[in-house]
C-alpha cells in the first residue's frame, strides 16, 4: 500500500472518532439536561425507559479518545515511514546514475 493511502485511511478513523466524540458530547449535555428536568420535577413515569447511565457514556467519550491519540501516533509513524522510503528511493535512484 502506498504511503499516500495509508495517511488516508488514518485520516478516515481520525475523522470518524472526531464525530463519535461529538455525538457522545451531546448525548452528555442531553442527559445532563434530563437530570436538571427530573430534578425540577422530582418525579419519574413508571412507563419511562431505563436511561443509559451517564457513566457508560462517559466511558465510551474515554474510549474513543484515546483512539484518536493512538491515530495521531500512528499517523506521525507513517508519516515518518513514508519520509524513510522516499529517501531510499532517492538514494537508490542517485547510486544507480
Amino acid at each position: 500500500m502506498e504511503s499516500h493511502r495509508r495517511i488516508e485511511i488514518v485520516n478516515e478513523l481520525l475523522e470518524e472518532t472526531v464525530l463519535m466524540r461529538s455525538v457522545l458530547e451531546q448525548a452528555l449535555e442531553g442527559k445532563q439536561v434530563e437530570a436538571q428536568q427530573k430534578e425540577e420535577s422530582q418525579h419519574i413515569l413508571e412507563d419511562e425507559p431505563n436511561p443509559v447511565p451517564v457513566f457508560s457514556i462517559q466511558e465510551e467519550h474515554a474510549s474513543w479518545q484515546k483512539i484518536f491519540g493512538a491515530l495521531l501516533e500512528i499517523e506521525t509513524a507513517l508519516l515518518h515511514i513514508g519520509q524513510a522510503e522516499r529517501q531510499r528511493m532517492v538514494a537508490r535512484f542517485s547510486s544507480n546514475a
